[in-house]
């Protein structure tokens, strides 16, 4: 089961994502 690259970065972008409070 390995996850694309892309699918990964979206994962972290949204770790990111709620961890700055959504703001990009």
């Amino acid at each position: 089961m390995e996850k694309g690259e892309r699918d990964v970065s979206i994962e972290v972008a949204d770790k990111l994502a709620k961890y700055f409070g959504g703001q990009y």
